[in-house]
Formats: C-alpha cells, structure tokens, sequence
C-alpha cells in the first residue's frame, strides 16, 4: 500500500521516465494485478508480479536513482529495476532466495 498526503508530485531532480496521463492515473486509484502464474513451489514465497514493481519504479524513482530492495525474495523488484535501466542493490538472508533471485535475474523473467 501506497499512502501520501495531499497530492502525490513527484519531486524534480535528473533525468525522468515519460509519465504520460494514460499512467499519471495509476496514482490516483486502486490497483489490481494477477498474480504470476508461475510460482515456484520449492520456495514459500509467491513471486511478486512484475507489474507492481515496473509502475513503483517509474512513479517513485528517476533513471539514475538506486533501488534498494532490503526484502529481496525471489527478485522481482531487482529485475523490475534492471528492465528500467536502474541501478539496484538487492537484500536477502535466505541462501535459496539469493540463488533463485540471481537466476531469475540472470534469465531476465
């Protein structure tokens, strides 16, 4: 969940990705996503859809900011972050979650 006061701008610093009015709406509304019809039964973890992070990334962050994602999971926000061309720092204790986020990364899906 995404909460802000007042209307949600965001602050101008570098290069920004084109936020059209067709996705400037997504920050006004509720929104809703499938879940990833692959989900990898050997972790517990469902796998984030891809969609969530993409749109996050793009409000929230400009082309040259670093994504730090300190609950990495199965790394669906680093290769969201890696699809938009940002740097990004990925965080995970669990050895198998680091081992399937570096090769879901590596596969690019």
């Amino acid at each position: 969940m995404l909460l802000y006061k007042h209307q949600w701008q965001k602050q101008h610093k570098g290069v920004s990705d084109d936020l059209s009015a067709d996705f400037l709406h997504l920050v006004q509304g509720l929104w809703t996503a499938d879940p990833e019809d692959r989900q990898d039964v050997s972790l517990h973890l469902p796998k984030l859809p891809l969609e969530i992070p993409l749109i996050l990334i793009k409000l929230l962050s400009y082309q040259d900011d670093v994504v730090l994602d300190p609950f990495g999971g199965s790394g669906s926000v680093a290769l969201a972050a890696k699809q938009l061309g940002r740097p990004f720092i990925l965080i995970e204790q669990a050895e198998q979650y680091c081992a399937a986020a570096k090769e879901r990364l590596a596969q690019g899906a």
